[in-house]
C-alpha cells in the first residue's frame, strides 16, 4: 500500500475515532440522566459496542504504523 493511501486512510480512521469518542461522552451523560433503568441499560450496552468500535479503529490505526 502506498504512503498516500496509508495517509488518507489513517486520517479517516483519525476522523472516526475522534467523532466515537464524543458519541460515548454524550452516551455517558444521557446515562446519568437517564428516566428509568432500562433506558440507561440501552445507553450503557451502546456505549460497550462503541467501545469496542473504537479499539479497533485504533487497532487499524496502528496497523498501518502512520
Amino acid at each position: 500500500m502506498s504512503e498516500m493511501i496509508k495517509f488518507w486512510l489513517s486520517n479517516l480512521y483519525k476522523d472516526e475515532l475522534e467523532n466515537v469518542v464524543g458519541t460515548i461522552s454524550n452516551m455517558e451523560l444521557w446515562v446519568k440522566g437517564s428516566n428509568d433503568d432500562e433506558e440507561a441499560k440501552m445507553f450503557e450496552e451502546n456505549i460497550e459496542q462503541l467501545q469496542e468500535y473504537k479499539g479497533e479503529l485504533m487497532a487499524l490505526i496502528n496497523e498501518l504504523g502512520v
